[in-house]
């Protein structure tokens, strides 16, 4: 009896719906996670460091056609619409046999002008933990050791040890600690922490530097909401997306590292 791997089998040539248009990618592995397939993809003509998983309803069946299609209101954009349902339905359907759309973690349809920013399952309940810790009275002590600058600092590190050239990584990694500084103490704070914060952050202590990896998680998860792209350009904002999958992959692979086990609180790091 075949191995059930879902809608897709690895090696299918499939596509992936970006702002501008769908993009050719190749199944490289499957995996399944909880109650949804996950597919590890190369995307055709770039380079493996892109390489990344998405949910089932990610990807559509591959038509040759599809591959001029513009998503982005230029010519034959409503013909890609209908031809996006099309797609759509080949990757699979609801039970009510509507298309199905990305979860809230990453575009809601080819036509959505949101950044996109996917979280693996295993990220998506640090997420869970985290709040369940909050929701417990269970505060992180600060500062934590690494901070989020040292988990982004980490990163770049990372991609320079591969290449010459890291001034793409270090710009996004830059952009995130800006975005985490401005949005902290507005939307990454659940309210048992308010008061935490304001006193770590009297003094005029940036927050980065002394919050850590669930906080930083809690970013990547808003991003899609926060992070403008208006003016950008399709190209632009899809090597964006795959940088910021990139230190996803980053913080997936140094979870044991970066986050507080379950069911234990980060000790203070004493100065």
């Amino acid at each position: 009896m075949p191995r059930d791997r879902g809608p897709f089998r690895n090696g299918e040539r499939v596509l992936v719906p970006h702002t501008d248009k769908y993009y050719e990618a190749k199944i490289l592995k499957t995996e399944r996670r909880e109650d949804m397939w996950y597919y590890l993809i190369h995307y055709a003509g770039w380079n493996k460091q892109w390489d990344e998983w998405v949910e089932q309803e990610g990807l559509h069946k591959f038509k040759k056609e599809l591959l001029d299609v513009r998503l982005d209101g230029g010519e034959n954009s409503a013909q890609g619409t209908a031809d996006a349902k099309s797609a759509g339905d080949a990757g699979g359907t609801s039970k009510k046999g509507e298309s199905k759309k990305r979860k809230s973690t990453g575009v809601t349809g080819p036509l959505s002008s949101k950044v996109r920013v996917q979280l693996p399952a295993q990220l998506k309940q640090k997420l869970i933990e985290d709040w369940q810790r909050v929701d417990r009275g269970e505060q992180q002590a600060l500062p934590r050791k690494p901070s989020i600058s040292d988990i982004l600092q980490q990163y770049v590190d990372s991609t320079r040890s591969s290449r010459d050239a890291v001034e793409p990584e270090e710009e996004v990694a830059n952009g995130l600690r800006i975005y985490f500084d401005k949005a902290l103490q507005q939307l990454l704070l659940y309210a048992k922490e308010q008061d935490m914060a304001a006193k770590a952050l009297s003094n005029g202590t940036t927050p980065s530097s002394i919050y850590g990896g669930e906080h930083l998680l809690r970013l990547c998860y808003k991003l899609p909401d926060i992070l403008p792209v208006n003016g950008m350009s399709a190209e632009d904002q899809l090597h964006l997306e795959m940088r910021l999958s990139s230190i996803v992959k980053f913080l997936q692979k140094n979870e044991s590292l970066f986050f507080v086990s379950p069911g234990n609180a980060a000790p203070e790091v004493k100065a």
